[in-house]
């Protein structure tokens, strides 16, 4: 056994010394893998035995395997040679087919130019694109190499250059025939016609070369009007000047450019229309006109003269203020005050007439005038005149002895007389009249005085009450010869009204002490041209209110009484008869009425307790005074004097009662029966007619506050109100007074007194006579002051201008020379002339309509604005220029056409608010107090609610006060003619209020209830008031900028109107131009120059006014709110600092909780209302909010170079630090039409696709073909061209055109007849200064060439370079990598053959994850190590030996063994 153990290991040994030897044999070998011996042991034990008394058997070889571990690198010089650095196979294809695999890169070109190596096997690549990235998807190729590009030449289309043309350099010139410096025409022969010149060589189609030279010279030099640098380039081939091709002109991109009429480019791409038209003028990317400034459309008035030129006169539109100097005799002054007239015992006039003839009635001296009221007295008599005894009929006076009679008044007036019965002669039928009182002549008592009945503790007249008031009735209203009455008798009247009807009272008796009181007072009445007349008087009432709330509290019998106390401490305690349950104010005035007026009742008799008197007016409750009118023997068991109360049973009948208790319980007290009465009364028990009651109603007359009473005292004593002692109210039911700030409920302590009566007394001075009297006129046309220059005179004017005469409707009694005009006395009822010295204001309240920025295409469609410009015609506007009238004139336009609002006052809680005024605001009288109510409307504007504040508070003060709304401040200005007074305004108490409850009046900034404002000596106060209403004009009729110029010269001026937009779609048109405006502003519709007076917008094929300009734009950062979110503004978030055009203002947004959409609406609205003092407004600032990107954008309403934005505000509104923006009044370049040699215009249209040039005459270029039409106009956008050959630079150096470079189209080259399509592009070319220098060149043309080298790149990227310059990319090499190399089938010469233990192969980039790396030009040497290998050898021999000794040992042993046993 041991010898065949032996001899496994000398078979073993053997083994390994031949694969030792293989692997010496090829360590020279590209690419060789050395390969190793792995052997086993033998060791078969049997089933019985056990392993460890078992001797193995020897060894076996297991397998040879090879090592693919990395070869050294050695370069070899071939750069087809390639080496794999780390994992891979180069894939080979063998002649038969078949796919091998190898690490040896020894290649070569075969005959058919392939790559292969030594035996013949083709390397296989990956194709490639023309980017070189490899196609892993289609089958692998063999790598083919051609020596040449033969049939490959190419001819040039293309031409680069980059030149430096020196900045320096200027147009060679010479002078002309003319004298005139010229450019040189150009010579290539002539050096001194061109600057520079360079060559380039070009190819045709098959490889041959040529030279192409360009030669430049300058042609033109930047200036302000031309700021271009030009270079005209000339270029010739074989000694033939080339002309470029007509080539459009396109953007960077290659698109073409087309051009508008205003010389704006837009890619073909952008067009906003296609651009159908085939045909056009030629237009060049560079030549288009200077630039000008768009303009806007403005509209021109006739030349005014030279006084409208600073330095001069000026123009006057203020009104001239017409006065009239009223000179007052000092020493009279005593005269006015209370004047008392004695009077005599009473008369009625009992007329006995003789007889009646055909209606008309014969009286000798009858003394009655048409008009009066006479009644018919048949004195218990029978008569046959057909007259009804008691009626009351109208005089018709005929003449002094006779007169007719009608049956009204009317009919009077007409002199239709009633029928009478003709009568013989009569003594015994009368016609009685109203009684006469007989005053001392001169009394000046006039119809309306109103007098107070005075008995002076005498007997009170019968059918009067003492202390009444009375009206006037003169008797001598006309003159003695129409009506035969003197002047020493009057009569009384209840009522204004009955005094003015002629409507007088019969009365008798009374005492020889008995007077009647009269008040002087002063009053003037003024009277303009057309017959209007306003009075002027010394008495302003005295008034105030009181509310009544909660009357559906009020219950039966209760009554309301008040006791108004007057200055003189005279009292009258006013108390309504029982109310009816739930009585409403109107019920309460009419019983304060009843109760206040001075009444006395002649009943017609007494009939078991009944009182029967027709209509007497009574309520049940109401006091009543009986009056025996000094008769004691009446019988009626009544006291005379003593006060009783009415129980009203009907219209016509009443009781009496002795309390008021009895009166509502209805006990009547007992009175003795009477028969018809004629003298005995129930008069008034405290009402004297002194105090009136109303209702509080607005200047329609509708009541404004239903729970409010006005007391008014019309004699001028102010007065206090306290609680009457009768007074008595149920439930809730409440009486407030409104004297005093605090609306008290009313008490039976006394309120203040009343604070805007005027009078005068005894003791008036002439600064207290003018005082009164400028109360008097503050609700009226005229001022009255004391004269500035004259003393002891009055001046009484009237500020619009208006002329006026003076008639003095009232002068005092006992005076006779008080009064003196241009130094004539003027009695009562003496009239002044009228004064000549007043002119209006012109009347520019439509001064003209103006029409702005009207669609072109329906111009009449577009609405006009009537411009109101009263507004200037102020007094400080006396002696305006040119300049100032324009200035304002702006102003106003704008303002008017501007985004202005109304005032929305259909609010109940904006519509009212409470104002208190001081006369004098050191002394120590309480404030008056003024309740406002502005009648319900959503359309006031400024003035008008102005105009209407003004006018309450005139009114309720007696005080000129002077209302307007300051646009800088956003507010309303309350001034008062003197210094010392002072105003507040506040909030309406509960009782007070329209809304029934204390509410802030928050449009007039008294946001909360105890918001309490005192007036600056301004008259404003810190909140805005800020319009809240509708937009007066429509956003489509708003325009903004317009501007008013005066365009002057030595002689004179005339102003022009001009639209805030620039360009053709503006327009503008004055019409409707009112005869001031037309005088004023030039603007003559009929002249000459009427046609100046309209600009229409157009759209014609050449610019006329430019472009629009655009506005300022500013956009916000990111806001740092959620915009979907409510949000609170507080005082640290509400203030913006915002600058738009010339006005600049910090203002801040009310406190408050915002939407988003509600926050934006607010400060727009808050900036379109800023407006700076000298009354720059702004309007049509637009604000939006960019929810995407959540960022505010504020877009200014005006455009141009003067609309300027700048806004700050808080940065949670991304507002802070944000830039500043100005809008631009854009310019324009209009295109200029190329034209032919003999100046006319080329023209330029598509011939099969292609852009060819033609003139209509056809002279200097062909005609057009003729299935073009003749040319009409330019489309809207019209082709750009490049000039032919021309270069152009800006001022900076840039190329500017042409961009796409120049085309030289079907080039002839050589005598061949070939022609060439080129392109010479200049991009890179600049003009700074400096030599002229070829940055760059090159062409894209070449000739056939040579295989020159063979690149392969690291990624394996196959690149042939030849001698023409060309590249061509011919494939990728590849690498192969498997799961198991030792698994592939060796063939020899370094090749493999895929198996199924090597698995399929995995191809990739060299270079990439799992692929080794390649590098061209070297091999992959063999990885045998010799050193290791002789070793292995060593080892390998001794391991033979030992087994060759082992198998000697085992044969002598068994000879030994043999040779014992034989």
């Amino acid at each position: 056994m041991s010898f065949f153990t032996s001899l496994t290991g000398l078979n073993a040994a053997t083994t390994q010394l031949s694969v030792t030897s293989n692997n010496i044999a090829n360590a020279g070998t590209t690419g060789f893998k050395r390969s190793r011996s792995d052997f086993g042991d033998i060791f078969a034990p049997s089933p019985l035995q056990k392993a460890s008394t078992v001797v193995g058997q020897g060894t076996a070889l297991k397998q040879v395997t090879q090592e693919f571990s990395q070869g050294n690198i050695e370069l070899s010089g071939n750069s087809l040679d390639l080496a794999v650095t780390g994992e891979g196979f180069f894939p080979i294809k063998s002649s038969d087919g078949q796919n091998l695999f190898t690490r040896n890169g020894s290649f070569l070109l075969d005959e058919q130019n392939t790559v292969v190596n030594s035996a013949g096997q083709f390397l296989r690549v990956a194709s490639v694109d023309s980017l070189g990235k490899a196609d892993f998807q289609a089958d692998l190729v063999p790598l083919a190499i051609a020596p040449s590009t033969v049939g490959q030449a190419i001819a040039t289309s293309q031409i680069d250059l980059a030149i430096n043309f020196p900045a320096e350099s200027l147009p060679l010139t010479q002078l002309n025939d003319a004298n005139v410096q010229t450019v040189k025409p150009f010579n290539p022969d002539d050096s001194t016609t061109y600057a520079k010149s360079a060559a380039v060589t070009i190819f045709d189609e098959n490889g041959n070369d040529f030279l192409v030279t360009f030669y430049y010279r300058r042609v033109g030099v930047a200036s302000s009007a031309d700021p271009f640098n030009k270079w005209q380039t000339h270029i010739l081939l074989d000694g033939q000047e080339i002309t470029p091709a007509l080539g459009q002109a396109t953007s960077a991109d290659g698109t073409p450019l087309f051009v508008d009429k205003y010389g704006t480019i837009i890619p073909e791409t952008e067009l906003p229309v296609i651009n159908e038209r085939q045909i056009s003028q030629k237009y060049i990317l560079d030549d288009l006109a200077d630039a000008t400034v768009s303009t806007p459309a403005k509209a021109a008035g006739e030349k005014l003269g030279a006084v409208y030129l600073d330095g001069n006169d000026g123009i006057n539109f203020a009104p001239t203020v017409p006065s009239i100097d009223v000179a007052i005799d000092d020493s009279e002054l005593a005269n006015i005050g209370t004047y008392s007239a004695t009077v005599g015992t009473p008369t009625t006039q009992s007329l006995v007439f003789s007889d009646v003839t055909t209606n008309v009635i014969t009286a000798t001296g009858h003394g009655f005038k048409t008009g009066d009221q006479v009644v018919f007295n048949d004195q218990g008599a029978a008569n046959g005149t057909g007259l009804v005894n008691g009626t009351t009929f109208f005089a018709i006076y005929l003449t002094d002895n006779t007169f007719s009679i009608a049956s009204t008044a009317a009919n009077a007036a007409a002199g239709t007389a009633a029928t009478i019965t003709d009568t013989a002669a009569n003594t015994t039928l009368t016609f009685d009249s109203a009684s006469e009182f007989t005053v001392a002549a001169g009394h000046g008592l006039e119809t309306g005085d109103r007098v107070v009945y005075n008995a002076n503790n005498g007997v009170v007249a019968s059918g009067l009450i003492d202390g009444a008031t009375y009206y006037v009735i003169n008797s001598d209203s006309e003159s003695v010869d129409s009506d035969g009455i003197t002047d020493d008798t009057v009569r009384l009247a209840t009522s204004y009204a009955n005094a003015l009807a002629g409507t007088g009272i019969n009365f008798s008796g009374g005492n020889t002490a008995q007077s009647l009181d009269f008040a002087e007072i002063v009053s003037f009445t003024m009277t303009t041209a057309d017959g209007s007349e306003e009075i002027v008087s010394s008495v302003h009432a005295a008034t105030t209110s009181i509310d009544v709330l909660e009357t559906g509290e009020i219950e039966d019998n209760d009554r309301i009484s008040v006791e108004l106390t007057d200055e003189d401490g005279t009292s009258r305690v006013i108390s309504t008869g029982a109310l009816s349950a739930d009585a409403s104010v109107t019920n309460i005035i009419t019983a304060l009425n009843t109760a206040s007026a001075a009444t006395s009742l002649v009943f017609s008799n007494i009939t078991s307790n009944i009182v029967t008197s027709e209509d007497h007016g009574y309520t049940t409750g109401d006091q009543i005074v009986f009056n025996a009118h000094g008769d004691t023997a009446h019988g009626t068991g009544l006291t005379d004097g003593q006060t009783y109360f009415a129980i009203r049973l009907t219209d016509d009948t009443l009781s009496i009662a002795t309390t008021y208790a009895n009166a509502t319980a209805g006990t009547a007290a007992t009175i003795t029966d009477t028969a018809a009465n004629t003298a005995l009364t129930f008069d008034s028990a405290s009402g004297r007619g002194e105090y009136t009651f109303s209702a509080s109603t607005d200047i329609n007359g509708d009541v404004d506050l239903a729970s409010r009473i006005i007391i008014t005292r019309a004699d001028g004593k102010n007065f206090s109100i306290a609680e009457g002692a009768d007074h008595s109210l149920s439930g809730e039911a409440m009486v407030y007074e409104n004297i005093s700030l605090a609306s008290a409920v009313l008490s039976t302590t006394a309120s203040s007194e009343t604070q805007n009566g005027k009078t005068l007394d005894g003791t008036t001075t002439l600064s207290e006579l003018a005082s009164v009297l400028a109360s008097g006129s503050a609700g009226t046309s005229y001022a009255v002051g004391l004269s500035a220059v004259s003393s002891n005179t009055l001046s009484i004017s009237r500020s619009d201008g208006e002329n006026f005469s003076l008639t003095a409707s009232r002068i005092p009694n006992n005076t006779t020379n008080l009064i003196s005009v241009l130094g004539a006395t003027v009695a009562e009822g003496g009239t002044t002339d009228r004064t000549t010295t007043g002119a209006l204001a012109p009347d520019l309240s439509a001064a003209f309509d103006l029409t702005v920025d009207e669609d072109p295409n329906e111009p009449l469609e577009t609405d006009s604005i009537t411009i109101d410009l009263s507004s200037m015609a102020i007094p400080a506007n006396n002696e305006l220029h040119g300049s100032d009238i324009a200035d304002l004139m702006t102003k106003e336009i704008n303002r008017q056409l501007g985004d202005q609002r109304y005032f929305d006052l259909s609010s109940d809680a904006n519509r009212q608010f409470r104002m208190t005024f001081t006369a004098d605001r050191a002394s120590d009288e309480p404030a008056q107090v003024i309740d406002v109510y502005i009648p319900s409307s959503s359309v006031y504007t400024e003035s008008s609610l102005s105009a209407e504040i003004e006018r309450q508070l005139r009114a309720a003060t007696g005080t000129k006060i002077d209302v307007s709304y300051n646009r800088a401040s956003k507010g309303f200005v309350f001034l008062t003619e003197d210094d010392r007074s002072q105003m507040s305004i506040t909030n309406l108490p509960e009782n007070a209020s329209l809304t029934g409850s204390a509410t802030p009046n928050v449009l007039f900034g008294l946001n909360n209830l105890s918001a309490d404002f005192t007036l600056d000596s301004r008259g404003r106060y810190p909140s805005e008031v800020r319009a809240n209403g509708e937009q007066i004009l429509e956003t489509a009729q708003q325009r903004y900028g317009i501007n008013v110029e005066f365009e002057s010269d030595d002689t004179g001026g005339r102003f022009s109107i001009s639209s805030g937009t620039t360009g053709d779609s503006s327009a503008i048109r004055v019409d409707n131009i009112s005869d001031a405006a037309a005088s004023l502003f030039g603007f003559n519709a009929t002249g000459d120059e009427a046609a100046n007076l309209e600009v229409v917008a157009v759209d014609l094929p050449t610019a006329v006014r430019g472009v629009d300009s655009t506005p300022a734009k500013v956009f916000g950062r990111q806001v740092g709110i959620d915009p979907d979110e409510t949000f609170f503004v507080d005082d640290s978030t509400n203030q913006f600092t915002v600058t738009v055009d010339n006005v600049t203002e910090t203002f801040r947004l009310p406190v408050g909780t915002y939407s988003l959409p509600r926050f934006r609406e607010a400060l727009e609205n808050r900036i379109n209302a800023m407006e700076d003092s000298r009354g720059n407004s702004i309007s049509g600032v637009s604000v939006t909010f960019d929810q995407e990107n959540e960022v505010f954008t504020f877009t200014s309403g005006t455009t141009g170079n003067s609309a300027f934005l700048q806004i700050s505000g808080p940065p949670r509104y991304g507002l802070e630090n944000i830039d500043s923006n100005a809008g631009q009044t854009v310019t324009y370049r209009s295109p200029v039409v190329d034209r032919a040699s003999n100046g006319d215009p080329i023209l330029v249209a598509k011939v099969d696709g292609v852009y060819e040039e033609f003139t209509e005459s056809g002279t200097t270029l062909a005609s057009l073909p003729d299935e073009f039409p003749d040319f009409d106009t330019d489309p809207e956008y019209r082709p750009l061209f490049l000039d032919k050959g021309e270069l152009t630079f800006d001022t900076a150096g840039n190329l500017i055109s042409p961009i796409d470079g120049i085309s030289l189209n079907n080039v002839v080259i050589g005598g061949s007849g070939n022609t060439l399509n080129i392109d010479i592009d200049y991009a890179g070319s600049t003009q700074f200064s400096g030599d002229f220098s070829v940055n760059s060149q090159g062409q894209n043309g070449q000739p056939n060439g040579s295989l020159v080298s063979v690149d392969i790149a690291d990624d394996g990227l196959v690149t042939a370079s030849y001698s023409n310059g060309t590249q061509d990319l011919k494939g990728k090499i590849v690498l192969a990598t498997f799961s198991t190399p030792n698994g592939l089938r060796q063939l020899g010469d370094s090749t493999f053959l895929e198996s199924n233990e090597s698995g399929a192969p995995t191809l990739g980039e060299p270079g990439g994850a799992g692929f080794g790396t390649i590098r061209a030009g070297a091999r992959e040497r063999a990885n045998v190590d010799l050193t290791s290998e002789l070793v292995d050898l060593i080892t390998a021999q001794r391991n033979f030996q030992a087994n060759a000794k082992a198998i000697e040992t085992s044969s002598t042993l068994t000879s030994t063994i043999i040779n014992i046993r034989s």
